[in-house]
């Protein structure tokens, strides 16, 4: 009976990571909505419309197919698995469903997850309203090459409130000096690609983001998101290019800074040790 009680307690902790990670799952198909409707909304850059109309939007209408038109039915509505089942396709037009929709489920899902487990309470809504953004990001610019400022310099301010506050692991010096070294870092790269190619090499939007990531994370762990982004998207953007054959294949930046700020923030610590062990 004593032997038995570890392996209970390892049970409880694995079904509540779970049910956690059930939970989320369904908030990333929440940020799936929002960020399809509040990108094709006429919503202008507002932080009070973007608190209330985007999100009352996204609650109150019924989710539809955007190549029928026809409402979706509740049970094709659950997060991942509806989306399996139906094989990618709309029941009703049969058109392809893009697989961003099941991938940022699943992201939100482990990345709010993982918070849980590895940040410290005090933290936790700082940076789900930080990682929010990200994953409507990495929706909006998968879709559709665009980044919102919405969920980019729209968050700065309560970036450096947190701070301010100690809502986050930062202090307001570190925030501060985040946003300009994230921002600069690629304000840099493409004013020198843009001098030798003339024309330029990273989206505004990019930059603008790298800024964001750094009002949240601070100056180093900025740096590290922009390294793992850049090793991500080598890796995605050669596999790309070997089978479309291409050097004018376009690809958006956007979801990898957002990727590489949650690796970055979930896995500081371990990712610091390995850098410096190296």
């Amino acid at each position: 009976m004593i032997r038995s009680f570890p392996h209970m307690i390892n049970l409880i902790l694995t079904l509540n990571v779970f049910i956690l990670f059930c939970y989320f799952v369904c908030f990333g198909s929440f940020l799936n909505v929002l960020a399809h409707r509040f990108f094709h909304s006429n919503i202008s850059f507002n932080c009070i419309k973007l608190g209330f109309c985007a999100i009352t939007w996204t609650l109150c209408k019924q989710s539809y197919c955007p190549s029928c038109k026809n409402n979706i039915a509740w049970f094709d509505l659950v997060p991942i698995v509806s989306w399996i089942i139906l094989r990618g396709s709309c029941r009703s037009c049969k058109q392809s469903i893009s697989p961003i929709y099941p991938l940022v489920e699943l992201i939100t899902g482990l990345s709010f997850a993982a918070m849980m487990m590895l940040i410290e309470p005090q933290f936790w809504v700082g940076y789900i309203l930080f990682f929010s953004a990200l994953i409507v990001t990495i929706h909006t610019d998968f879709q559709t090459m665009f980044i919102m400022r919405h969920f980019t310099l729209g968050i700065i301010p309560i970036g450096l409130i947190f701070s301010t506050l100690h809502l986050l692991p930062i202090t307001l010096y570190e925030s501060i000096l985040g946003i300009f070294v994230g921002y600069g870092i690629l304000w840099s790269v493409n004013a020198l690609y843009k001098l030798i190619n003339n024309t330029d090499g990273i989206g505004q939007g990019d930059k603008e983001l790298l800024a964001t990531i750094g009002c949240f994370v601070g100056p180093l762990s900025c740096w590290l998101s922009l390294l793992i982004a850049s090793f991500l998207g080598s890796c995605i953007g050669i596999i790309m290019l070997c089978q479309k054959k291409s050097t004018t294949t376009r690809i958006p930046f956007g979801p990898f800074l957002s990727l590489g700020a949650l690796i970055a923030t979930l896995f500081q610590p371990q990712l610091y040790y390995l850098f410096f062990l190296l």
